[in-house]
């Protein structure tokens, strides 16, 4: 929520009013459009890498499970209002993130580094490049 308040968008937690049928609500809301007159919803979840049921993909391709956790998410929400920009922020517990997350990071980077005038705003400690694992040394 950091980046998003140096961005200068108010956002909340867990918003009131919008839960689904089975009483969960979304990890956040911005206060005010996000993109064509809508506020943003997020919902993230991280997945085990080496899970059982996700190990088979992803020895074969990296953040597999990430982009499967993401289309989870979004057929939850699939009921939400139009007005909102929905994104499933998915991650795996070894480092790579799903194609939502990435975008989103992408886009609220440009907004921070755009608030800030610091271009070193839209990146991440370490990293380069946010579908490879972490370093490990």
């Amino acid at each position: 929520m950091s980046s998003l308040a140096t961005a200068h968008v108010p956002a909340v937690l867990e918003p009131i009013g919008l839960a689904r049928s089975d009483g969960k609500r979304p990890d956040g809301m911005t206060l005010i459009p996000w993109k064509l007159g809508r506020s943003l919803l997020w919902d993230a979840t991280c997945v085990d890498t080496l899970a059982a049921s996700h190990i088979q993909a992803t020895s074969s391709m990296v953040g597999v499970a990430a982009t499967s956790a993401e289309q989870a998410k979004r057929r939850k929400y699939e009921n939400l209002d139009s007005s909102f920009i929905f994104v499933p922020f998915g991650v795996e517990t070894l480092g790579p993130w799903g194609p939502e997350a990435r975008a989103l990071f992408k886009e609220l980077s440009k907004r921070v580094i755009k608030s800030s005038g610091d271009p070193r705003a839209g990146t991440q400690p370490n990293q380069t490049n946010p579908t490879q694992p972490w370093p490990t040394n």
